[in-house]
């Protein structure tokens, strides 16, 4: 479940670990500039920016981003691989309390006169492999809902940004961090998929940013942090992905057995109904014959609607 908060220090002196996208995002011009490639918006690199900590407590990290810039809240959450339908979801458990927290702190919801809150945008920036055909364009909270409604009381939409180095996005034109990131995530796949060890690809990926000078300032500034957000964030993918697999295989096993007991009773009731077919050529009694067969009368009464 993840919490909202205002401050940068954890009250409950609980280590979280940063994401890369999020450390870069903490700089408020660039996190300016991703916004406003992300909504087309046209901020000034002077405009005022308020940070907030989305704390997830399962993963152990601060990983969304939210910042409100002037009179708009953005929300930006990253997926690196696994494609996450429930984040509409996710995102409505803490944005009325976020609202609440940091815009709504004397304001009495019973005046008469109408309260301004900042207009909310929500993206998810995805670098998996998931192909572009098959990306959605938005999400939305009603698709979660039970009964389909065309016009749904309660909505929430979150744009679905492709973030995969070379893929054509806009956003990733009009935003050099954006692009940059990309880049660089870019390189540590290559490595990895090339052989090296995580750890040395990571570190293989900084070094190529810094000579071609792709967020080098950032990369050299932060660099043995970023080793280590990285090597932690593909150490959660893995774990999740592992989880994932087993439960897919304990699934399919599960429908093994489902099937195996469907066969084993298929073949049973075949066998019943061949008897029964047979005992009733040669004249007896239905009472008899659940009496030879060891069934069940109602059973012989019910498959011999089936011989009929």
């Amino acid at each position: 479940m993840a919490t909202l908060t205002k401050r940068e220090n954890n009250s409950s002196g609980r280590k979280y670990k940063d994401t890369v996208m999020r450390l870069l995002c903490l700089d408020s011009r660039r996190a300016i500039e991703v916004c406003n490639a992300l909504s087309g918006t046209n901020y000034a690199p002077t405009a005022y920016v308020q940070h907030f900590l989305v704390e997830d407590k399962l993963l152990g990290r601060h990983g969304d981003i939210l910042c409100a810039i002037e009179n708009e809240l953005f929300f930006l959450s990253e997926h690196m691989s696994t494609f996450n339908w429930n984040i509409p979801m996710r995102v409505f458990q803490y944005v009325s309390d976020s609202i609440e927290l940091e815009f709504l702190k004397n304001a009495n919801l019973h005046n008469t006169a109408l309260i301004k809150i900042p207009t909310p945008k929500f993206f998810m920036l995805y670098n998996g492999s998931r192909s572009k055909k098959n990306l959605p364009k938005v999400m939305r909270l009603s698709d979660s809902f039970i009964i389909p409604d065309k016009e749904p009381a309660l909505e929430l939409v979150v744009q679905v940004i492709d973030v995969n180095y070379g893929c054509g996005s806009e956003a990733l034109a009009k935003s050099p961090t954006l692009n940059g990131y990309a880049y660089f995530i870019h390189c540590i796949d290559s490595h990895i998929k090339a052989g090296l060890r995580r750890d040395k690809a990571i570190a293989n990926a900084i070094d190529t940013c810094i000579k071609e000078d792709v967020l080098a300032e950032f990369m050299s500034e932060h660099y043995g942090k970023l080793v280590d957000m990285l090597g932690y964030e593909y150490s959660l993918e893995d774990e999740f992905n592992g989880r994932l697999m087993g439960a897919l295989e304990e699934a399919r096993e599960e429908l093994r057995e489902e099937l195996r007991t469907e066969v084993q009773e298929e073949i049973s009731e075949q066998k019943d109904i061949t008897a029964i077919s047979s005992l009733l050529e040669r004249g007896f009694p239905t009472a008899e014959i659940a009496d030879i067969l060891k069934i069940p009368l109602q059973r012989v009464e019910k498959l011999m609607i089936r011989t009929s």
